[in-house]
């Protein structure tokens, strides 16, 4: 994954809420098995691993934290396992087919939570995060991006 697609999506975590921020990850998903595809077309088969093992901890992550309290989130956990089983049988098999075939189901999964996330109206999980403005500068050729808050202390509060 390029620096801007960490900066974009650690810009976007700061200020997601609990819906929001399953959307980044279905994202970080996607930009993961696209490292993957890439990487196993150039040949390179360990930046293929790492890109699937990186793909696999986001679909975790995902897994750990629904809340599984609604009966519809239920069969989340199924997909999600057949999730992983595609990734590691594109792993062992190398081939991308099945990345394809997950890809697939999580953009659609990622549509139907970007969907619910216009409903929730929580507030961004994350506090005491630095407020980014975006377009205030800009050089040639590119965007540059402020924080407001610099030096103020944003960690845990002992």
């Amino acid at each position: 994954m390029k620096r801007e697609q960490i900066s974009e999506f650690t810009n976007r975590i700061a200020n997601s809420n609990k819906t929001e921020i399953i959307v980044v990850l279905y994202d970080m998903f996607t930009a993961y098995t696209d490292d993957g595809i890439l990487a196993l077309n150039d040949g390179d088969y360990d930046g293929f691993k790492v890109s699937l093992s990186k793909a696999q901890a986001v679909i975790v992550n995902i897994m750990e934290n629904l809340n599984y309290s609604h009966a519809l989130f239920m069969n989340l956990i199924e997909i999600h396992r057949f999730l992983l089983r595609c990734l590691v049988e594109s792993l062992v098999k190398k081939e991308v087919e099945e990345l394809e075939n997950a890809k697939k189901i999580v953009k659609q999964l990622r549509d139907a939570f970007f969907e619910l996330s216009k409903d929730d109206k929580s507030p961004a999980l994350m506090q005491n995060t630095q407020k980014v403005y975006a377009g205030l500068t800009y050089g040639k050729g590119s965007l540059n991006e402020m924080t407001d808050d610099q030096g103020v202390s944003r960690g845990f509060l002992a």
